[in-house]
């Protein structure tokens, strides 16, 4: 998920955007540099099973990520609209809801 999402932002931001329906930005950087950041936590959780390596990101961390990011997507949708339409929050509940079973499915492996 995180680096498919990574891809699609790095490749095509604004059509990305468009198609779930997020608020604009006004240019692509900032899309594209999150999308650098999920496609790294991608290819670092990859490499680390694949790898069996010791340090670096580790199971924990990308399940503390994840919950980060469940955490600042609840607060936005709650506090006030993240999104000015419908899809978009619908978009952002998904994602939240996806991220947190996604976390719990991790956690499973952790210990």
């Amino acid at each position: 998920m995180k680096g498919l999402g990574g891809v699609l932002l790095i490749l095509a931001p604004g059509l990305t955007i468009k198609f779930f329906g997020l608020p604009n930005s006004d240019g692509n950087f900032w899309p594209r540099l999150l999308g650098a950041v999920l496609f790294g936590l991608a290819m670092a959780s990859m490499l680390q099973g694949t790898l069996r390596a010791q340090g670096g990101l580790g199971l924990t961390g990308s399940i503390t990520v994840n919950l980060v990011a469940v955490a600042v997507l609840g607060s936005i949708l709650i506090l006030g609209p993240a999104t000015p339409t419908k899809r978009g929050r619908f978009t952002l509940w998904c994602l939240m809801i996806l991220l947190a079973l996604l976390s719990l499915a991790e956690l499973a492996f952790a210990s």
